[in-house]
């Protein structure tokens, strides 16, 4: 058990030490965050920062921001998936309106879909989804992409922070 822990840590490090030299992002790095039940990112992206909190497990992921009633201007959810891919996103059970905003692995927005409304009362709730794959997903407000011009291409700026207060640049 303990060589386990130690050498999860070992790759913690690895993945910080990789991530702070390199600009592209690790994806080496998604498997070590696995070992934790919860991380938040710092997200800066033209000239805005903001936290969000980081959907790692299945049942986070699954119930996104549907398990909150509001949220401020400078917060927001970021899903991280262990490779790039095309995950599509609904709005079910939804409380307010947001973004979707998919980052691909080096950091470029590739997609962004806006002003989503809940879906409350359709049986079947429509999804949405990218047509060029994406590493992160990052849900925010309503109205978010609109007012800081995010467009695809733009660059978006990852910081991780774990429960040790460790830091990983993506």
């Amino acid at each position: 058990m303990v060589a386990l822990l130690v050498g999860s840590f070992f790759l913690f490090v690895q993945s910080i030490s990789y991530a702070a030299n390199a600009k592209t992002h690790n994806p080496l790095y998604v498997t070590n965050i696995l070992n934790y039940s919860s991380l938040q990112a710092r997200i800066r992206v033209n000239g805005v920062e903001l936290v969000a909190d980081v959907a790692i497990t299945y049942e986070q992921q699954a119930k996104g921001l549907s398990i909150i009633d509001q949220m401020k201007e400078n917060e927001g959810m970021l899903f991280v998936y262990e490779g790039a891919s095309r995950q599509g996103f609904w709005m079910k059970d939804m409380k307010f309106p947001i973004d979707i905003i998919w980052i691909n692995g080096t950091g470029s927005v590739v997609h962004i879909e806006e002003n989503l409304r809940p879906c409350l009362s359709s049986p079947i709730c429509p999804s949405y989804g990218p047509n060029k794959e994406a590493q992160y997903v990052w849900e925010t407000l309503a109205g978010f992409s609109r007012r800081h011009q995010l467009e695809i291409g733009t660059d978006v700026d990852i910081e991780l922070t774990s429960p040790e207060n460790s830091t990983i640049t993506l």
